[in-house]
């Protein structure tokens, strides 16, 4: 019951940086406006359809 598209499947990877700087976003035709946001920074309604939770989720995890 995740998208109203029906059935749906999600890869989602976790990455651990290390402090610094931010590596640059190197983006295809497809993602051209893809940049670095700060995870406080992120809302439910900027995000599609479940992926604000599965962030959440995946920072739950990362801190057990």
């Amino acid at each position: 019951h995740r998208s109203s598209r029906g059935r749906t499947i999600t890869h989602a990877y976790l990455y651990h940086l290390p402090p610094g700087e931010l590596p640059e976003v190197r983006a295809a035709s497809d993602a051209k406006k893809a940049v670095w946001w700060p995870l406080s920074d992120v809302r439910e309604d900027m995000m599609f359809e479940d992926h604000f939770h599965i962030i959440h989720r995946l920072r739950a995890m990362a801190a057990e």
